[in-house]
């Protein structure tokens, strides 16, 4: 499944039984033919996702994750789970206000780590810690606008205040605005850059600087666009 910061997950063919039996198939999106509505249920990360597709065509079919625990989970699920533990870990997962980011966050929840969300929407950070408090691990919510230097070290200091540390970074925040290169500005320019690329490294800056601090050791993961192997005219400063 292609992972993109504009929030889609291009489409997959995801196959399994509803029991514990679960195969994952990709297929294009382009041989697909299934139309809005489609969905099924697979195993992610020893979690269980329902999901649909909306919209149709290899550009616009998207695969919209729900994460959620079956209510007969399978005894495989569980050994996934237990293979995966967090437990005891702190994680800051940013532009987790919704799309990936807050179903990373769902997944770290989920294995036991301690979640920071962060984003610039407090309202929708809101509904996302009451969505992943089924999970029993603690969420917190910061606003941050990663496009600021400032914010990005304050958002982190909050973190490492709050859950009394931080082992995991996920520098997922992004934005894009589809536009020929011929007509890209610079005002567009500077914005998809500010949040894209000079947050992520001042994010993962003063993630370091506590790592440092703390003399512990940590694991800093970049998001990244498909566009970072595959040029695409109408997504250049992408």
């Amino acid at each position: 499944v292609g992972v993109d910061h504009n929030r889609t997950h291009h489409a997959a063919e995801l196959g399994g039984d509803e029991t514990g039996d679960h195969r994952l198939r990709l297929a294009a999106a382009a041989g697909l033919g299934q139309g809005p509505g489609a969905g099924g249920r697979c195993l992610c990360g020893g979690i269980v996702r329902d999901w649909h597709l909306g919209g149709t065509g290899p550009d616009c079919i998207s695969a919209i994750w729900r994460a959620g625990y079956s209510a007969g989970e399978s005894a495989l699920e569980q050994d996934a789970l237990a293979r995966f533990s967090l437990k005891g870990r702190r994680a800051l997962v940013t532009g987790a206000s919704r799309g990936i980011g807050a179903a990373i966050a769902h997944g770290l929840a989920a294995a036991g780590a301690s979640v920071a969300i962060s984003g610039r929407h407090e309202v929708a950070l809101a509904k996302v810690v009451e969505e992943m408090g089924a999970h029993g691990s603690t969420v917190v919510a910061i606003r941050q606008d990663v496009a600021h230097a400032q914010d990005c070290r304050a958002g982190v200091e909050r973190a490492v205040h709050t859950l009394g540390g931080l082992d995991i970074l996920v520098n997922n925040a992004g934005v894009e605005e589809v536009r020929p290169a011929l007509e890209v500005d610079e005002a567009l320019w500077d914005r998809i850059l500010d949040t894209n690329l000079k947050g992520a490294f001042f994010c993962a800056q003063a993630f370091a600087a506590a790592m440092q601090a703390a003399g512990t050791g940590g694991a800093i993961i970049n998001i990244c666009s498909l566009t970072s192997y595959r040029g695409v005219p109408t997504a250049v400063p992408y």
